[in-house]
């Protein structure tokens, strides 16, 4: 509890998060921060096969400690495979349809399911989403 109080205060105010951020840095030597880099982007990888269909199959062939082996993903594979590719279970239909409903309406302060979903303009030549949870907002 009181740890998550201290992370939304320190993450909600960006000059004590960058002050936070370099003293907390400076402690650590180049190694100990390359094994906290590690064990997050394993604690990710976790998650990702465990709660995306698209993920479990994409790396089923791969060893997940070995992350140079693994395979690449851009947006158009994302877009590609989007209803499994998300983790909260929503279907590319949806997502698209409630971005859609929104351009139109002008209004982005609505929420599918409890999430904030955004579309980009495509100016590549691939449109994309970003989903965010209220935590993640914040």
């Amino acid at each position: 509890m009181l740890k998550n109080f201290f992370s939304d205060f320190e993450t909600k105010f960006f000059i004590i998060f960058y002050f936070l951020c370099k003293f907390r840095f400076e402690k650590f030597s180049k190694k100990q921060i390359e094994k906290y880099q590690v064990k997050k982007i394993k604690a990710l990888l976790k998650y990702a096969v465990n709660n995306s269909k698209f993920f479990e199959k994409h790396y089923s062939n791969f060893d997940l400690n070995n992350f140079s082996s693994l395979p690449h993903v851009n947006k158009k594979i994302m877009m590609a495979h989007l209803t499994d590719y998300n983790t909260i279970g929503l279907t590319k239909e949806e997502i698209l349809k409630f971005c859609s409903d929104n351009e139109k309406k002008r209004d982005f302060t609505r929420r599918l399911k409890g999430v904030n979903i955004g579309m980009s303009s495509g100016t590549s030549g691939n449109k994309g989403v970003e989903i965010a949870s209220l935590n993640e907002e914040s």
